[in-house]
């Protein structure tokens, strides 16, 4: 399995949108090695975000990144299974 650094999330909405793409399109690739997802978190590095595991409607970009941050970090520290 390959080691995945997805870089920082940016600020603009079109901008996070193709980089949200790219990200999930790696994490896709990166998979294809290992599919046990768990060993696939270990290879992301988040940084720089508020944990956030609730959504609404009107979720910001901000919102969005520290979600899927979330998901990474709980992913390696607890794996599939909470």
């Amino acid at each position: 399995m390959r080691s995945t650094y997805l870089g920082d999330p940016p600020q603009d909405p079109e901008k996070f949108r193709m980089w949200a793409i790219q990200a999930f399109e790696s994490l896709k690739n990166s998979t294809y090695e290992d599919a046990d997802i768990a060993t696939v978190a270990q290879d992301f590095t988040v940084s720089s975000y508020t944990e956030l595991r609730t959504l609404t409607g009107a979720a910001s970009l901000a919102d969005l990144a520290n979600a899927f941050c979330t998901f990474i970090d709980d992913i390696k520290s607890r794996g599939m299974k909470r």
